[in-house]
């Protein structure tokens, strides 16, 4: 469960990195 939060939160924060980009 916690892996899968921690990989949840780092893809939406690397979406929104990319879309600042």
């Amino acid at each position: 469960m916690t892996s899968a939060l921690v990989t949840g939160g780092a893809g939406f924060i690397g979406s929104h990195l990319v879309d600042r980009l």
